[in-house]
């Protein structure tokens, strides 16, 4: 049910955004205690992306889901921060999160919703 989709501006091949996303479902997974065959991930590697005025390495994550509590997004954030500068190097201070918590008549899969 969560959806995390990562925009990175630097520059990763096909390959390396591809391990990225699944190496970010399963933090996902693990973060939210939710299944992993119900994460989806998605990474978009080298968009023009400026951040403080600099297009210095930056990032932004935006995770969507059904659940996620406001008293869960600190600790989802120290989580996808760590992930994000352990797996990309990019630091917790040129990074930016938004956290939605989706109503479940919103959500679809399968033909119906949750």
């Amino acid at each position: 049910m969560p959806y995390a989709n990562l925009t990175v501006n630097i520059d990763l091949d096909e390959e390396a955004c591809t391990e990225t996303a699944a190496a970010l479902s399963s933090k996902v997974a693990a973060l939210t205690g939710k299944p992993e065959q119900y994460v989806m991930a998605s990474v978009s590697c080298n968009p023009t992306l400026v951040f403080g005025g600099s297009g210095k390495p930056a990032a932004f994550l935006d995770l969507r889901g059904l659940g996620i509590e406001q008293s869960d997004t600190k600790d989802l954030s120290a989580g996808l921060s760590d992930f994000v500068d352990s797996t990309l190097g990019i630091s917790a201070g040129r990074f930016y999160l938004v956290f939605t918590n989706v109503d479940r008549p919103m959500w679809g899969f399968n033909a119906s919703t949750f």
